[in-house]
């Protein structure tokens, strides 16, 4: 490691404590940075990786976007840089708990949900400013007191990508959710299995729309009337340059199951509660209520008001505005509690 051992002080600055983690590769210190007068984590990394031009170049290219990038739920990254055959990463010290830890003695389901709510809030800010994460897992997440999450541990040379990351998610969320004591509703259980599909049109979902998915559904489980809702729909954005282009199947396949986060979403926060009275009503055969000419909105408070669970589809035609054109199984048929109700809507595009 360079620095001057004797004071244990590293690259002529940083003060360094007690050592937090450490491996083959790299290791991670508190650290006191003397020249601004604040606690650090100093992440070094060193030998064979850190030797190689085309990883330094990547490190620094990924260190250069994470010092760029501010976010509450993101370890502030404040600096980097390299001297011999290291390089090393400066960030905010996170005083917090480690997730595993935390799961153990905080088992309530909404806080769960909340907590994967804010990860993907995090993780999907880093995605829109074309960083990814690379090391997504439980140990890279410290909870604070309150409950607050803080995503730590990113790789800047990572070679991982977007969807990798929104895997790693999907299984991170899952871990919380059935780390649970509560028993999970049949709309929680579908949101794990929807983010944790190992379909490629799952793994390419935004991380930003899981974790609004994740609060609303937080927010239902704990009976409480939301503050805001979740938009049915996100303007749309041009393509970050580091994205790949996707195929029209693929974009195609993606809407789709963004769709049944969307209409989960709007489920449980148009609802207030919609979830919790849904998940009263138990099995037997309902009455499907008529929805046509209803909003996509008022169509899925209707259906899930009566038991059912709406999904909606999409067909090219004139657009309806929102407004549902036809449904299936269609109005009057009796069903079986907890059945899907397609919901169409018409528009000019649909991918």
């Amino acid at each position: 490691m360079t620095g001057d051992e004797s004071a244990r002080i590293y690259a002529e600055r940083y003060v360094l404590g007690d050592k937090l983690s450490g491996g083959d590769s790299r290791e991670v210190w508190k650290a006191h940075d003397d020249i601004v007068s604040r606690a650090v984590a100093l992440k070094i990394f060193f030998g064979g990786p850190a030797a190689d031009p085309e990883w330094r170049e990547r490190f620094g290219r990924g260190a250069a976007r994470l010092v760029a990038l501010s976010h509450p739920g993101i370890a502030k990254v404040h600096d980097f840089g390299e001297a011999d055959a290291e390089t090393w990463l400066v960030m905010a010290f996170v005083s917090g708990e480690p997730l595993p830890d935390w799961l153990i003695h905080e088992t309530a389901l909404a806080a769960a949900l909340d907590l994967v709510g804010q990860i993907a809030i995090a993780l999907g800010a880093a995605h829109d400013a074309g960083i990814v994460h690379g090391a997504l897992s439980a140990d890279a997440i410290l909870v604070r007191p309150g409950g607050v999450a803080s995503l730590i541990g990113f790789d800047p040379a990572s070679t991982a990508s977007r969807t990798d990351d929104v895997a790693a998610l999907g299984r991170l969320a899952a871990d919380c959710v059935r780390g649970s004591t509560d028993s999970a509703p049949p709309d929680v259980e579908e949101f794990v299995t929807t983010v944790t599909s190992p379909s490629r049109s799952a793994r390419d979902l935004d991380a930003a729309d899981i974790g609004r998915t994740a609060l609303a559904l937080a927010t239902a489980v704990r009976g409480e009337a939301p503050a805001t809702a979740v938009p049915a729909e996100r303007p749309a954005e041009p393509r970050p340059s580091w994205r790949r282009e996707e195929s029209p199947e693929e974009a195609l396949a993606r809407k789709q199951v963004r769709n049944r986060l969307l209409v989960l979403g709007t489920i449980v926060v148009v609802g207030g509660g919609a979830l919790l009275r849904f998940v009263g009503k138990g099995a037997g055969d309902v009455t499907v209520p008529i929805v046509t000419q209803l909003r996509v909105d008022q169509a899925a408070l209707k259906l899930t008001d009566a038991g059912l669970r709406p999904e909606k589809v999409c067909e090219l035609g004139k657009d309806s505005g929102g407004t549902i054109v036809a449904q299936d199984p269609a109005a009057g048929m009796r069903v079986k509690a907890g059945s899907i109700v397609h919901l169409t809507v018409t528009a000019d595009t649909c991918s």
